[in-house]
């Protein structure tokens, strides 16, 4: 009676992930529906996390322009909230 080994467990996890893996992109790449239900879910998640993030106020933008070290940041919220002004 042979053991399996730890080794030869990972070794087929990983090849059954990478099979997988490669089904799941065949089927993304081939199936019309399938990227477009896909692309507006992750519309939706970014219009939720926008929204989000719109209604942050001065000081978190500021500490997270700061944490990433991106002005950028701060300077897209405040584009923002001059449009939501006028």
């Amino acid at each position: 009676m042979m053991r399996t080994t730890a080794r030869e467990i990972a070794v087929f996890a990983i090849t059954a992930l990478v099979v997988a893996g490669a089904a799941a992109a065949t089927v993304v790449a081939c199936d019309q529906e399938v990227r477009d239900s896909l692309k507006s879910l992750f519309s939706k998640a970014r219009g939720e996390s926008k929204a989000a993030a719109d209604t942050f106020t001065e000081d978190m933008m500021l500490k997270k322009a700061r944490l990433r070290n991106d002005p950028s940041i701060n300077q897209s919220w405040t584009e923002g909230q001059w449009e939501t002004i006028s």
